[in-house]
């Protein structure tokens, strides 16, 4: 499907700042026919079945075209310093496969699967490119767009259509970091995204990506099994855990469930996720604090709506959406989310949602406090001051909507397997003191070596103080603080990811 997709600013929110335009043509090559041992295919509907053969290849990359790609453009340089020179080729297909949707119906799902392999230098290749290979299951960021396809490494901005493909970065990531490098990467595109007839995607409902995350794995590992007389690459048993932003809060969540369900996996390492909900859907629903520093995260009112529109298709809420937008914005808004047409920036037009005032104000502090910031406003405003109110005293329908954030609060996980945490100290969109900072506090108790925590805002210093230096030395170069502050969520997943692989090449 070609669509004119507006972009207005957030670009950085979509999560990453790399965004590259690979020449597929140029990558082309080798690989074998994937239709030579062909996909036992599963119509039941039972999770994790494999329910379409993936197509002959959507990408495939020589380690040396991949290396010249990226090496022709500003970004993709950026992404060789800290990725290195790919080693191995890397085949991507795209697999559908069934999981469940919020409400524990059977949905389908598309997923990409990146395997190394070794054919255009099979001699060189060899010894880290083929055989038993570890798996990445990798949980992505937070998007808006229904295209979103992570097995999907062009970024089509330069077409006639204005079409990008919103996946490309962090594929373009995954395939560097990992699958060049001798992994094998399986990552779900989630219910309501790609190919998936949903209407809606459940966001932060952490029960159900949990389960989305074993199912897309079940059914990649099943591909993986079905192309390894092509690719010559098998699943060594050793399982990663990954993912950034609301996938941070996935992959910590996919934890819980494998811990709880017996299933195994090596180590995991969340990035920059929203952990703790409860306390952070509080801040966020006080709006400020006694300082002059608003807790409310920056695309606010898109996030709100996910989370809210997630959890009344998920759950069945009672609570009537009258009673919690602004008319102004009310009108299709639960059909808003995933957008055929436009990106985060596009949403916040003061159309679709409000540019940034999350709720109406209530009182001079916030009125003026909405002035500095354009959080609170009295007319584009997302949320209504009585559902504020009642959310926070857990009164009426509002106690609805808290009781099920509480439920999917992380707060009390306890990881038994090698855990690594990563965040950026001044994030504006998942508050590091809240999340991040807090689990690791709740961790400091547990066996010496079982958490590893990285602040890439600390003073550099110890095995990761090249990326916390990389990281803070780009955030530099922004001309304006507020140009600094829009590019620093995403700023932190390839200095995150980085750190991830390193910590996962300890297993």
């Amino acid at each position: 499907m070609s669509v004119s997709r507006e972009k207005k600013g957030f670009g950085a929110l979509t999560l990453s700042t790399v965004a590259i335009s690979l020449t597929l043509a140029g990558c082309g090559g080798g690989g074998g026919d994937p239709g030579a041992n062909p996909l036992t295919l599963d119509t039941s509907g039972a999770r994790g079945a494999l329910i379409s053969a993936p197509p002959p290849v959507a990408t495939f990359l020589t380690a040396s075209a991949f290396n010249a790609s990226l090496s022709g453009s500003a970004s993709g340089q950026s992404v060789l310093q800290l990725a290195g020179t790919p080693t191995c080729d890397v085949a991507i297909h795209k697999l559908e496969y069934s999981t469940v949707d919020g409400a524990g119906n059977q949905a389908q799902a598309s997923a990409a699967v990146m395997i190394p392999t070794a054919s255009s230098n099979p001699a060189v290749q060899a010894a880290s490119c083929v055989g038993s290979r570890p798996v990445v299951l990798y949980a992505h960021g937070t998007t808006v767009e229904k295209e979103f396809n992570i097995a999907n490494l062009a970024d089509a901005s330069g077409a006639a259509t204005g079409e990008v493909n919103a996946g490309s970065g962090q594929a373009t990531l995954l395939a560097a970091l990992f699958a060049a490098q001798g992994y094998v990467v399986i990552a779900p595109n989630f219910v309501g995204y790609d190919s998936s007839t949903t209407s809606y995607h459940p966001f932060v409902n952490h029960d159900q990506q949990a389960k989305d995350m074993v199912d897309s794995l079940a059914a990649g590992r099943k591909a993986l099994a079905s192309l390894a007389s092509t690719y010559r690459s098998t699943d060594s048993g050793k399982l990663f855990i990954t993912g950034f932003s609301q996938g941070g809060s996935v992959a910590m969540a996919t934890q819980k469930l494998m811990q709880a369900s017996n299933l195994s996996y090596t180590a995991a390492a969340p990035i920059s996720g929203a952990y703790r909900l409860s306390s952070f859907f509080d801040a966020i629903f006080s709006g400020y604090t006694t300082g002059p520093t608003p807790l409310i995260p920056v695309g606010g009112p898109v996030f709100a709506t996910m989370v809210i529109e997630s959890y009344l298709n998920s759950y069945g809420l009672a609570v009537d959406r009258d009673d919690i937008y602004n008319s102004k914005f009310r009108s299709g808004i639960e059909s808003l989310i995933p957008s055929a047409t436009k990106d985060f920036g596009g949403l916040l037009d003061n159309t679709s949602l409000p540019a940034s005032a999350l709720f109406e104000p209530k009182d001079p502090t916030e009125t003026a406090l909405g002035q500095a910031t354009g959080f609170f406003d009295s007319t584009n405003f997302l949320i209504k001051g009585t559902f504020r109110t009642a959310y926070l005293t857990n009164t009426g329908s509002a106690a609805l909507l808290r009781a099920k954030v509480a439920e999917n609060d992380l707060s009390t996980f306890v990881p038994t397997k090698p855990t690594f945490l990563c965040a950026g100290g001044g994030d504006p969109v998942v508050f590091t003191s809240i999340n991040h900072d807090a689990m690791e506090t709740a961790f400091a108790g547990l066996p010496a070596g079982l958490v590893t925590t990285l602040d890439l805002q600390d003073t550099p210093a110890g095995a990761f103080a090249q990326l916390q230096g990389g990281f803070q030395a780009l955030q530099a170069t922004y001309t304006t603080p507020t140009s600094a502050l829009l590019a620093y969520h995403g700023n932190v997943v390839p200095f995150c990811l980085t750190g991830v692989r390193a910590f996962f090449s300890n297993f």
